[in-house]
């Protein structure tokens, strides 16, 4: 949520719900679960030393994992920043380019790692996850019954009347989507472990890359309700068995759906920017996560 979305849900009339307060955070470390700031007392004195590092200045030929190794260390960033990254992209930090996943509209020069994480808190001041009470889907619903009679799907005609936007689907252009994404719904018992948080992240070396826990975030949310994200498809029975196994309890699913995105998520890479400097973006709209940030603040923010 940002001042310029908080205007926009106002005009179009809707509610948003702000996530439960003071939820814990865990990652997958070192076969255990722990909590933020993830670092044990053994760490963290290393880690504020370096601090003082000066940050890297070649940017745009970095990977997260370049940029933050200095500060971090090859094992930290395995171990925390990727299972932290796969709660947003999916994808390794090895695999992502640092200037298309961390805010870069600051002077890296002569500046040391300690500035660039002030830089980025200030940018997150006041800002919160929301949803609505119907969920996200509400807001597309609402959209389209207002936009119903402007909007014309695969129109075929020569001539549009003024201010026409012409639309395409970036993700059939630049088809490098990271397709072995699976997003599992499920109805549970409660896992005990995960109360109080959002969930969890790993690194995804056991194919599982986060759970999330949909009726702690929102207060609208009743049942226990989990969607848990992974690299191969999952069976009822086999999602059971590791998670019952995961956290030490018996895991009784009542409900299970799983969906796929057919074009894959994107790949925050050096590949896809190669291919969106090829477009032509003066003539045409290229739209969706594949030309902006994967998120969808930044997807309507494309067009305010």
């Amino acid at each position: 949520m940002t001042p310029k979305l908080k205007q926009f849900f106002s005009e179009l009339e809707l509610t948003p719900i702000a996530t439960n307060k003071n939820l814990k955070r865990f990652i997958y470390k070192n076969d255990t679960i722990v909590s933020f700031p993830f670092l044990n007392k053994f760490e963290l004195p290393g880690l504020v030393f370096k601090l003082l590092k000066k940050c890297p200045t070649n940017i745009e030929a970095m990977s997260v994992k370049d940029f933050w190794t200095p500060l971090l260390g090859e094992k930290n960033c395995s171990n925390i920043l990727t299972p932290i990254l796969n709660g947003i992209y999916a994808t390794p930090c090895e695999q992502l380019k640092f200037s298309d996943v961390f805010n870069t509209d600051f002077s890296f020069k002569d500046q040391n790692y300690f500035t660039y994480l002030k830089f980025l808190k200030s940018k997150m001041n006041d800002v919160k996850s929301v949803s609505f009470e119907a969920g996200m889907e509400q807001l597309p619903i609402k959209l389209g019954s207002i936009l119903k009679d402007h909007i014309s799907l695969n129109n075929e005609q020569v001539s549009f009347p003024p201010n026409s936007l012409i639309c395409i689907d970036s993700s059939n252009i630049l088809k490098n989507g990271n397709a072995d994404i699976y997003s599992h719904s499920i109805m549970s018992t409660s896992i005990q472990r995960l109360n109080g948080s959002y969930g969890i992240l790993f690194s995804g070396r056991k194919n599982i890359l986060g759970i999330l826990c949909n009726h702690q975030i929102f207060s609208f949310n009743q049942d226990p309700s989990y969607t848990i994200m992974s690299k191969v498809l999952l069976s009822k029975p086999e999602l059971t068995k590791i998670l019952s196994q995961l956290f030490k309890q018996n895991i009784s699913i009542s409900h299970y759906q799983v969906s796929q995105w057919p074009s894959g998520l994107p790949l925050y890479n050096h590949s896809r920017q190669d291919k969106i400097r090829t477009l032509n973006l003066k003539e045409y709209a290229y739209f969706g996560n594949y030309t902006s940030g994967i998120s969808l603040r930044s997807l309507i923010e494309q067009t305010l």
